[in-house]
């Protein structure tokens, strides 16, 4: 890829991430906690992939996505060691909301 379809890609998923974010906003808003929180979390995955996208990098697993991302950018200190719990975080309380609704 050229350095204008890196952008292109990266600016897609960063858009991705905002309209995640946005949803996550409108149902928290009418009390949808279960929906809001797994919109926070694609809104965080989308967030990553566009960095891993300026950095000719992608996964299919979310594993593997956010695996990379604190080796390379938590554990290297470009992004403090906080945001690294709080991506942790969001995970978690997705995993719980999709086996909530399987119930």
């Amino acid at each position: 890829m050229d350095n204008k379809e890196i952008e292109v890609l990266a600016r897609y998923r960063l858009e991705q991430s905002r309209e995640n974010l946005e949803e996550a906003e409108a149902l928290f808003n009418i009390n949808k906690f279960k929906g809001a929180s797994n919109r926070a979390y694609y809104s965080i995955f989308h967030a990553i992939k566009a960095i891993l996208a300026l950095d000719q990098i992608d996964f299919k697993k979310h594993s593997s996505v956010i695996a990379h991302f604190n080796k390379e950018y938590i554990c290297k200190k470009i992004f403090p060691r906080e945001l690294g719990k709080k991506v942790s975080e969001a995970r978690f309380f997705r995993s719980i909301s999709e086996s909530l609704c399987k119930l």
